[in-house]
């Protein structure tokens, strides 16, 4: 098991016990965007050159009462053994656990043009009953696509693009 998911699980199996999984995940997305947001923060943080006690006084500072002491805990100890540089990897295995342990999937759905509500609740609906998870979906319009859409959910990609479809016909007639 990499590191990344060693603390991933350490950090999930905390959360668990404490009975905290929501806060603690909803304080690792506040987290998260805010390094997105400010990345020299984050640069500061993981900076050799910085002495520990600075990047943990500034690390308190700018969290302050906004995530749970479990996660300014966790922040603290990857800055004291200079394994900040981890943290996005880290965060994405904890939503990892944290959406299994909910029977969540989380969906990337790629299309030409946005989607009209209707065709996403439908969307949604039938990636529902196909994974027996409940889909938390993110929408990207993707100029590249000709039409249709892709779905990249659990490590599998659907891809339902009219290009796609375009190329396996080509193949068949071709063949």
């Amino acid at each position: 098991m990499g590191i990344s998911k060693e603390y991933a699980a350490a950090l999930f199996a905390l959360a668990a016990e404490s009975g905290d999984e929501d806060r603690i995940n909803e304080g690792l997305i506040f987290v998260r965007g805010v390094f997105k947001k400010t990345p020299e923060l984050f640069s500061f943080l993981s900076s050799p050159g910085i002495r520990k006690d600075e990047r943990l006084r500034v690390l308190a500072g700018a969290f302050e009462e906004e995530i749970p002491e479990y996660v300014t805990s966790f922040l603290c100890l990857l800055c004291e053994r200079r394994e900040i540089d981890y943290l996005f990897e880290i965060i994405e295995e904890f939503f990892k656990l944290y959406k299994q342990s909910r029977n969540r999937a989380h969906a990337l759905i790629y299309s030409a043009t946005e989607l009209t509500s209707d065709e996403k609740a439908r969307l949604i609906a039938k990636l529902e009953q196909t994974s027996g998870k409940k889909v938390d979906a993110e929408y990207i319009i993707d100029a590249g696509l000709l039409g249709g859409i892709t779905v990249e959910m659990d490590g599998t990609v659907i891809d339902g693009s009219l290009r796609h479809n375009l190329e396996t016909m080509k193949e068949v007639m071709i063949s």
